[in-house]
């Protein structure tokens, strides 16, 4: 039988505070994993780590930083790329074959590898990862393809046969909300915004898709309202 410890990639957004408080709840001695790859929304994301690990009384977590994914470029979410607005409806008719700007290349199968290395390290036997792939931006290393291939690749390649958890994968964001209503998930913690201001923008992809969760959900944001 595996042990009960898991390792939560955990960026500060919305999915990954819910992948944290299920890790919880499930009993793991949960860790948790963070990526500084010199985003623009890393101060407000950092903040927000910091916020719920205290807040779940993490004990073990480590922040990785690499000039790597900014060097390799590629993405609007570096400093000096434009971040577009957009809104739901524009995002409903979008090709799915058409990424948007905001792709940083191979960024979770680059965020997976770091943390399987930690996890091994710690002896964890799972890694959760909030990707979502049904209100999401089509990110391609965000599909349930990507996540069985690597999780199988991380099984065959570690010496604890570790896997990936994407307990979010099939789940619409009204789904993830309410999920993490059940779990007393403190929304007001997170951070979603493709922006580094005070106030989340309301106008990017991530805001829209967060803002349309929590509406059909009957839920009100507590980012925008509290």
């Amino acid at each position: 039988m595996k042990n009960k410890r898991s390792v939560v990639v955990a960026s500060g957004g919305m999915d990954s505070a819910v992948c944290l408080a299920l890790s919880v709840k499930e009993g793991y001695e949960t860790a948790a994993f963070h990526l500084n790859y010199r985003q623009i929304t890393e101060k407000k994301e950092f903040e927000s780590f910091e916020l719920l690990t205290a807040h779940y009384r993490i004990k073990e977590k480590i922040v990785l930083s690499t000039d790597a994914l900014f060097n390799i470029g590629g993405s609007a979410l570096f400093r000096g790329g434009t971040v577009g607005k957009t809104d739901y409806q524009g995002i409903l008719k979008r090709d799915p074959k058409d990424i948007p700007p905001t792709y940083v290349p191979f960024r979770n199968g680059i965020i997976l590898s770091l943390a399987a290395a930690w996890a091994e390290k710690l002896g964890a036997s799972v890694i959760f990862i909030g990707v979502a792939a049904i209100d999401f931006s089509g990110y391609p290393d965000c599909g349930p393809k990507f996540i069985k291939s690597f999780s199988a690749a991380l099984s065959t390649g570690t010496k604890n046969g570790i896997t990936v958890e994407a307990p979010l994968l099939k789940l619409s964001k009204q789904e993830i909300v309410k999920k993490g209503i059940g779990l007393k998930v403190p929304f007001e913690m997170t951070w979603s915004c493709y922006k580094n201001e005070d106030r989340p923008c309301g106008e990017c992809e991530s805001c829209i898709l967060r803002a349309k969760g929590f509406t059909l959900a009957g839920e009100r944001d507590p980012l925008i309202s509290g």
